[in-house]
């Protein structure tokens, strides 16, 4: 392997762990939804990927393409739907988060097609209301493929990496879901 490519690797590694965590910090709970909020995030990494010379010259999606990294809009869902996972398989205390949020909206259906996940959206009368986490999540969460009966999170993850191979937002933060 040249130097080149071991330096892109590097650079690669080093984003990951020490660029990106503080910027997708809390995400779940902030999580941007205008779109100069979220080109915002994008500019930390389309900055960042700029900075490896061999791929300065090419666009922003190429460089994600080549780098292997997806856009900031794709790992905030992504992570929606693995919190949303670990609710609904109560890997965490759901009783504090349900005093959180309301408790209506994580019923469990059994009379659907699809998953038999699926999750009870709450009717809200406000903006801000619709822009909490399990509101904002359940649409997504409910048209997903039977990905979310495995057991384990990894698997989770894993599967759901593999339904959304060909998502256009994961090198095209502009597109809309």
């Amino acid at each position: 392997m040249d130097s080149s490519g071991s330096k892109t690797e590097c650079f690669v590694i080093l984003y990951k762990s020490l660029v990106r965590p503080h910027v997708e910090y809390a995400n779940t709970v902030w999580a941007p939804r205008r779109m100069c909020d979220i080109e915002k995030n994008e500019k930390v990494q389309m900055k960042a990927t700029k900075l490896i010379r061999s791929l300065s010259s090419r666009s922003y999606e190429e460089r994600l393409c080549a780098l292997e990294l997806p856009t900031f809009g794709y790992r905030q869902l992504r992570v929606d739907m693995i919190q949303l996972y670990k609710y609904v398989n109560n890997k965490y205390d759901t009783n504090f988060i349900l005093q959180l949020q309301y408790k209506s909206v994580l019923e469990k259906r059994y009379d659907t097609r699809g998953h038999r996940y699926k999750l009870v959206p709450q009717l809200c009368n406000y903006d801000l209301w619709k822009q909490f986490f399990v509101n904002r999540s359940v649409k997504l969460w409910n048209s997903l493929p039977d990905v979310v009966s495995v057991c384990s999170v990894n698997s989770f993850k894993r599967r759901l990496d593999l339904s959304w191979r060909g998502f256009s937002l994961y090198s095209d933060y502009k597109s809309v879901i």
